[in-house]
């Protein structure tokens, strides 16, 4: 004849039996192991006694009660084994590896479950700090890297520069004026063979461009006296033309004879003013063409949206961190699929751990077993009654409705033969 203790479990096929262990509690703390370098810690286990033999744990985080196995969160309750362990001074000291240590968080907290061998399973709460991860792990060390900034967008190439606009030059009246002046005042100089020898840029070419004729003065001097020369001998056909041609129209043509003088009248009229011309109008200026503008920026790629969890994560990881902030995130984020169920969850733990009020209803139906299965989060009717008891402090009224459906279904398993709900009973005020 022997006692045993048993608790029932609702499963989806059917009530599972299973020993009912009662578990100790102790105290346990982490530090990083410096003798064997980033990635390896100790777990520090502290109660009055510890039997000997061989030790495992099992490691459950608390935003989303999920269990740590070798690969991983997201294992069933899996209990591994550590690295090394020893007794030092009544305290348990586990040392554990990279399989522990690169995947603790800072911003966690953790519950630990300790099992000697052949005993009762002991467990305490963890949080830890510093922790120096390995070279392959997320931190690569203390440092703990924060969102990569994006990639500039690519500078617009500069505007080609603007043509210069180029403007003939031509030379204004008064300028041949004064060079043809100068030319008629020379006229008189005797021209002997040496004047007209080739100069020192060769002989001149009688059918180059007129317009090197009357280049300004400081292109002359460039020339040399060969273009004096030419304007001399231009000056002179010119001349001899005009005398021939005014010789046989004198010729050809009687003189003219003057015109009777009309008599003088008495009181001649004053000549009429002639109107003052009006200065002549400079021609419009041609418009400058407009410089080439430069191509459009391309738009850049449509980027792909983000999901529930990758969204949780950049919160987390960003400047913006507040318990109202991941409330309002919690509203917009999708509710899908057990992912986004699980990502949403871990607001709503970051805010309530805060103290915000606005989170706590939604926190609670995840714990209650009367409500749908939320992702991957586990039912706790006592955690959940907590919860909606410090909601009462913002909406009494749905917070009270919520207590009282959580207890009549409670009451109903119970009456059904649940073990685990009478439990649950036992433990609500």
């Amino acid at each position: 004849m022997f006692h045993q203790a048993f608790r029932l479990r609702m499963t989806g096929g059917g009530i599972r039996i299973r020993p009912h262990n009662p578990q100790k509690h102790m105290r346990i703390s982490y530090e990083n192991d410096p003798s064997r370098g980033p990635g390896h810690g100790l777990l520090r286990c502290a109660e009055e006694n510890f039997p000997e033999g061989a030790y495992t744990l099992a490691l459950e985080r608390g935003s989303d009660h999920l269990f740590l196995g070798a690969t991983g969160w997201g294992a069933p309750k899996t209990f591994l084994k550590p690295e090394g362990q020893q007794l030092e001074g009544g305290e348990l000291v586990l040392l554990v590896g990279p399989v522990v240590v690169d995947r603790l968080d800072a911003q966690e907290r953790y519950r630990v479950y300790v099992q000697p061998e052949g005993g009762a399973v002991l467990k305490a709460q963890l949080a830890v700090q510093g922790v120096a991860y390995s070279p392959e792990g997320p931190g690569g060390g203390m440092a703990t890297a924060g969102p990569e900034a994006p990639p500039e967008p690519p500078k617009a190439a500069p505007p080609p520069p603007e043509p210069e606009s180029v403007q003939a030059e031509e030379m204004d009246e008064e300028e041949a004026a004064r060079l043809l002046a100068e030319a008629g005042a020379e006229e008189e100089m005797a021209i002997s063979d040496d004047m007209l020898e080739p100069g020192p840029h060769g002989p001149i070419d009688p059918a180059a461009d007129d317009a090197s004729v009357f280049a300004r003065p400081d292109e002359k001097k460039k020339g040399g006296g060969g273009l004096l020369f030419l304007v001399i001998g231009l000056l002179l056909l010119l001349a001899l033309g005009g005398a021939a041609a005014w010789y046989f129209l004198n010729q050809k043509k009687p003189a003219p004879q003057s015109p009777p003088e009309p008599p003088p009248l008495e009181n001649p009229a004053p000549a009429k003013p002639e109107p003052p011309q009006p200065p002549p109008q400079a021609p419009p200026e041609e418009p400058k063409p407009e410089p080439p503008q430069p191509p459009p920026a391309p738009e850049p790629p449509p980027q792909p949206a983000l999901s529930a969890g990758e969204r949780v994560k950049a919160f987390f990881g960003g400047p913006d961190r507040s318990p109202a902030g991941a409330t309002q995130l919690a509203r917009e984020l999708p509710k899908d699929s057990p992912d986004d169920q699980d990502a949403v969850y871990r607001l709503w733990s970051y805010a309530v751990d805060k103290g915000e009020p606005g989170a706590m209803l939604d926190y609670a139906a995840c714990l209650d077993p009367a409500k749908p299965q939320w992702g991957s989060i586990g039912k706790d009717a006592a955690a959940a009654w907590e919860v909606y008891e410090k909601a009462k402090a913002s909406d009494p009224a749905a917070a009270a409705e919520a207590q009282r459906n959580l207890k009549a279904w409670l009451e109903q398993q119970a009456a059904s033969g649940s073990e685990e709900a009478r439990d649950w009973l036992r433990r609500l005020p």
